[in-house]
């Protein structure tokens, strides 16, 4: 990182003397109606997704179609587990994902990924007093498409 402040060589100006971790990737993203590890949830779809971090920051973008929710239980919430590292200590509210969830329409949701975890999932809507998730139920199996660009931090 030369060239920042003053062309004073590598590892100067200000950033110090440290350089800035950067990694691109692949990760795979299965679909599931539980989190965590060990907790039984029924998988349904995997799914290559690309990533960039940046210091701290996380950067992944996913296109997928025709997801199919066979084998999940309808009340459970839709999640996506296998990002390429946990999330940091704090819940985020990172991203925005387009999806057609086979209702009649593609519509924007907020993906929500909490701190300490590696999964994410989907809010339809935000109020001052709570998070409404898309549950499985929530989705017409074969026709959810997702187009999703997630940024946390670890």
């Amino acid at each position: 990182m030369s060239g920042i402040i003053g062309g004073a060589g590598s590892k100067s100006g200000v950033i110090g003397t440290t350089e800035l971790d950067y990694e691109e990737g692949t990760c795979t993203l299965t679909s599931t109606d539980a989190h965590g590890s060990g907790s039984g949830g029924n998988l349904s779809t995997t799914m290559t997704a690309n990533y960039t971090k940046i210091g701290r920051a996380v950067t992944v973008v996913l296109e997928k179609y025709n997801i199919n929710k066979t084998g999940m239980t309808s009340g459970n919430d839709f999640y996506l587990i296998g990002l390429p590292f946990v999330n940091g200590t704090y819940a985020a509210a990172g991203g925005m994902a387009s999806a057609a969830l086979g209702t009649g329409g593609t519509y924007g949701y907020t993906v929500v990924c909490e701190g300490g975890a590696s999964w994410f999932r989907f809010a339809e809507n935000l109020n001052a007093s709570y998070w409404d998730f898309v549950t499985v139920g929530n989705i017409t199996d074969g026709w959810l498409d997702l187009v999703i660009t997630i940024t946390y931090f670890v």
